[in-house]
């Protein structure tokens, strides 16, 4: 099935940027310039003078060429009319490529402006392959000479549009693996987009720093057995395939990415332009009967069967649903699996007709509360009375109590001076509502020996815990930004997050400094110190960063997606409890592993920086604009 010509215009573009292949040259790489060089092999357009220079309109590729690490630059003028010009790099052959392509008809600061997608047997995946990592926004100039510069190391790529100073996309997982190939630049050849001053050099040193952990969800469908493609005309999709006579299937096992996407492309050839099927299961082992939710994703349309029976019927291709439509592939489809005892088959039949051939899922336990909490966690108490926006908690093990940060925001005229800080037991009970009063907008505190800091808007209120009361303030210059979480260290030593300019700042002995700003740490909030690290969540690149105490130089990285990040603290073993704002707890370990503990998503409550006592196993979680405090005894860590 055909959809038009505009559908089938990204396909095409790269495709006919890849018609010939060129053969490897053992020498060393050099830099090159200019499209009239011998050099190139102009596989569509021409040579002509565009904005004051020689270009290339259309499409070429750079032969003789094994490109593995490095760096590649060219400009780029673009018309606005729809295309999708870009650069081809680390190319295998005609049908198995990276590319990285902007989209110049798309209106300002479009949420996918700019995009990273593998190339698999010739199918572009663009719909399997977003969001973090993978597309970002941006304005793309027209009429004019945009430079954009790519850097590759390992697994991981940098762009730089327009000549940013910060990468405008950052790709810590490259899916073609490690493996070198030819480069080149795709665009029509019609004049919409013109190249020039194309360069590239070998370079095995660049700097990337740590390589992300991939958090995994141990809930993901991994292990799949896909059949050969089908015809959609030979299957009826609504009823199971075991009814059916579609000839003898052939069944080949592949395993899920670390996201729990299946790429089809990757283990099967598509008929480009042809709308193909095929079928995928898998096995789900119960002991006993029980309800499991399945969320899944998929491109382009789906059949869901569990024991031959149809659960789900969906079409999510590229416009069908409106004009704006894109059809990217992600967990936002569910139904309930109603398991039998001991073994169960789940089985899709998956359509593919433009965009990327693929699906996901994952199964959780069906909630019977709108609070989900996980095994052998269970709620211990809430309070609400006289809290007014609380949003963060710390444990005091000296005094076996709990202190709670109240923003208590002044209205319209912003944060005054009504803020204050609660005491609560770990039984529940208010030892003090109105404790410490005076300060402005506090957010994160911290407990150490006799002291409790807090973040005030415009610096750190330093409060004797046994006079409750304000003895010192240390003022932190971050202007434009929003002072959020703390941690201390045992000499004293003072960290504190700016969510809003992504930077942590240092107060020693009485002094005050920028201590670190840098992209990884985007939109930074919680912090917490152990033994000579610190360790920040971030909003902005939903990671957990691990930072050298005193060098502040980025040890490792837990890369979260697709959660975010607010408080963190250790959980008595070498793992972490943390916060995402959206309403989540979770458990992560340092290989990356991850286990959802409390899930409060459904009844929109916030959970933010929180305070977990070891002593009582009880985590104390403030909500924010619930205006309130829960409690939950956790489980023993597995």
């Amino acid at each position: 099935m055909r959809r038009g010509h505009d559908l089938m215009c990204l396909s095409v573009v790269f495709a006919v940027a890849v018609l010939a292949v060129p053969s490897f040259a053992a020498e060393e790489q050099t830099a090159t310039s200019g499209f009239e060089s011998e050099d190139w092999t102009i596989t569509s357009g021409a040579i002509v003078d565009h904005l004051g220079r020689k270009a290339l309109a259309g499409s070429a590729l750079l032969k003789d060429v094994d490109f593995t690490d490095g760096v590649i630059e060219v400009d780029i003028a673009m018309d606005g009319r729809r295309c999708f010009p870009g650069i081809i790099f680390r190319a295998e052959s005609e049908t198995d490529t990276e590319i990285f392509y902007v989209r110049p008809h798309r209106p300002k600061n479009y949420s996918h402006a700019l995009q990273y997608t593998p190339r698999f047997k010739g199918l572009t995946g663009w719909q399997l392959y977003s969001g973090p990592g993978f597309t970002a926004g941006g304005d793309i100039p027209l009429d004019r000479w945009v430079h954009v510069k790519l850097e590759v190391q390992g697994s991981r790529a940098r762009i730089y549009f327009d000549d940013m100073e910060e990468p405008a996309l950052v790709v810590d997982d490259l899916r073609r693996g490690t493996a070198g190939g030819f480069i080149g630049v795709s665009g029509p050849p019609d004049g919409r987009v013109h190249f020039s001053n194309f360069r590239y050099s070998s370079d095995e040193t660049l700097d990337f720093g740590p390589l992300p952990i991939r958090a995994v969800s141990r809930a993901g469908l991994t292990d799949w057995e896909l059949s050969q493609p089908i015809a959609p005309m030979k299957i009826n999709r609504d009823l199971s395939p075991h009814a059916q006579d579609i000839g003898e299937i052939e069944w080949q096992k592949v395993t899920a990415d670390r996201s729990s996407l299946v790429d089809v492309a990757r283990f099967l050839e598509h008929q480009p332009q042809l709308p193909q099927c095929v079928l995928a299961r898998t096995a789900i082992t119960v002991e006993q009967p029980e309800r499991r939710k399945l969320l899944f994703g998929y491109s382009d349309e789906i059949s869901v069967f569990l024991n031959d029976e149809l659960l789900f019927r969906g079409d999510s291709a590229f416009k069908v649903r409106d004009s704006e439509f894109m059809g990217v592939v992600g967990l936002n489809d569910a139904v309930v699996l109603d398991l039998n005892k001991g073994k169960n088959e789940l089985l899709f039949v998956v359509t593919e007709s433009f965009g990327g051939w693929g699906f996901m899922a994952r199964t959780e336990s069906l909630r019977t509360d709108p609070v989900l909490l996980a095994d052998g966690v269970t709620k211990s108490w809430e309070l609400a009375d006289g809290l007014m926006m609380p949003e963060s908690a710390a444990w005091d093990p000296k005094r076996d109590q709990f202190y709670v940060s109240n923003i208590n925001p002044a209205g319209a005229a912003g944060f005054g001076e009504q803020g204050f800080i609660s005491r609560i037991d770990a039984a529940g009970q208010v030892l003090d509502i109105g404790w410490v009063t005076g300060l402005r907008g506090p957010t994160g505190v911290a407990v150490l020996d006799d002291r409790l800091y807090v973040v005030e808007r415009t610096g750190v209120a330093v409060i004797d815990l046994d006079r409750a009361e304000i003895v010192q303030r240390h003022l932190i210059e971050s202007e434009g930004g929003f002072l959020n979480d703390i941690a201390v260290d045992s000499d004293g030593t003072l960290f504190v997050s700016d969510s809003r300019l992504g930077a942590i700042y240092r107060v020693r002995n009485g002094e005050t400094g920028l201590w670190l700003r840098n992209g990884a740490i985007a939109g930074a909030n919680g912090l917490v110190v152990q033994g000579d690290r610190l360790i920040a969540t971030t909003m902005g690149s939903e990671s957990l960063v691990f930072l050298d105490l005193e060098t502040a130089k980025i040890e490792s990285i837990i890369d979260l997606r697709p959660f975010g990040g607010d408080g963190i603290t250790a959980d008595g073993t070498d793992a972490f409890l943390v916060s995402d704002f959206n309403g989540l707890l979770l458990r992560v370990t340092p290989t990356g592993d991850r286990d959802v503990l409390i899930d409060t998503r459904d009844v929109g409550i916030s959970l933010t920086d929180f305070a977990f006592a070891p002593e009582h196993g009880l985590v104390v979680i403030p909500t924010l604009r619930g205006n309130s405090v829960m409690a939950f005894k956790l489980n023993q860590p597995r």
